[in-house]
């Protein structure tokens, strides 16, 4: 479900994906976050899930996310470790499409 905001902000509804384990992107070599800040070219900043409980933590991680309904792209989206964790229970929550990465396209393939 997508809807646009105030000021043309798209935002959609994804989701925590599920089976995900991969810590490090196969094409730069980083952790998910790293790969989600190079790719967005600024910092990651706080947990992007709107429940989050604890904003203030900083232990963040590049979550793999997907649309709902699912347009078939893993996506990553920073979240704090402890929203990350919740996985299926977490259910389906709305960010700002431009918080969107895909995970399987990298500009900075060949930095390790």
């Amino acid at each position: 479900m997508c809807r646009m905001k105030k000021g043309g902000v798209m935002e959609i509804s994804v989701k925590n994906e599920i089976g995900t384990k991969d810590e490090k992107c196969k094409k730069c070599g980083k952790e998910w976050i790293e790969h989600w800040e190079l790719n967005m070219s600024r910092n990651c900043g706080q947990c992007r899930n709107p429940f989050c409980e604890n904003k203030e933590n900083n232990d963040m991680v590049g979550a793999h996310v997907v649309t709902v309904p699912s347009n078939g792209i893993s996506y990553i989206l920073p979240l704090c470790r402890s929203c990350n964790s919740k996985k299926e229970s977490l259910g389906i929550f709305i960010v700002d499409s431009n918080d969107l990465c895909k995970a399987d396209e990298c500009i900075k393939e060949n930095i390790k």
